[in-house]
């Protein structure tokens, strides 16, 4: 687990206010920390645990022809507790072009659920390697962040 962005700077906010109030000795200072550190510490306990996703990758056809177009399926569920934030993108080769449908999702998931999404590439001539999925999982206040690398792997 990482701290996103808004984390670390929340995390130096606090620790400057506190340092300022040490230095100053005005427990006012001191007292401003104090909602800035809760607003962090509810983020990391509300983060998602370790999440447990299975994915399912379907190509329409694993043998085409040049110029052929090819529609790839990404059935993702959580089989863990609830991912307030969740980003996956499916790592499309670069000499494939995209030309229908987005190769990545932003959603939420809930324990249990699973979400499908589908985009079509161009193909050309080539024997093509589609490993995995990336995913960014993050928590509701958006203090930290998971980056996982999900198994998908099929070949065009």
């Amino acid at each position: 687990m990482n701290l996103t962005h808004r984390g670390f700077l929340l995390v130096w906010l606090i620790f400057g206010i506190f340092l300022l109030s040490l230095l100053s000795h005005k427990g006012e200072l001191l007292a401003l920390t104090m909602p800035l550190f809760f607003y962090l510490a509810i983020g990391y306990l509300f983060s998602s645990e370790d999440p447990s996703l299975l994915v399912e990758k379907e190509i329409s056809d694993e043998k085409v022809i040049q110029g052929e177009p090819v529609v790839v399926k990404l059935r993702i569920r959580n089989m863990g507790p609830r991912v307030d934030e969740a980003y996956f993108v499916d790592t499309v080769p670069k000499s494939l072009n995209v030309i229908d449908g987005q190769p990545g999702l932003l959603t939420n998931l809930k324990k249990d659920e699973a979400i499908e999404f589908q985009y079509t590439v161009h193909t050309r001539r080539g024997f093509y390697w589609m490993k995995s999925i990336d995913a960014t999982l993050n928590d509701s206040l958006g203090v930290f962040q998971k980056k996982l690398e999900l198994s998908a792997e099929k070949t065009v």
